[in-house]
């Protein structure tokens, strides 16, 4: 069983030019919910992120859960 090893909110985190408001890191990957609720993810196993705004993220083992604006979850990666 694989867990997220972070889940941080973090008010508005700024790396690189670009700010964050959500950080989810597992084993593999990480994905992140920057100032425009865009979700974007990077490491091993998820494949491409849903597009969409976000009020939330999770990331465990090589897949992620997210939830939407309107409350719709989403699940990508591995199973």
């Amino acid at each position: 069983m694989f867990a997220c090893l972070l889940n941080l909110v973090v008010g508005f985190l700024e790396h690189g030019g670009v700010g964050y408001q959500q950080l989810s890191a597992g084993y593999y990957n990480a994905c992140a919910i920057n100032g425009d609720s865009a979700i974007s993810c990077w490491g091993n196993g998820l494949g491409a992120s849903p597009e969409g705004q976000f009020s939330a993220v999770s990331v465990a083992g090589r897949h992620a859960c997210a939830l939407g604006m309107e409350g719709v979850i989403s699940c990508w990666g591995e199973e």
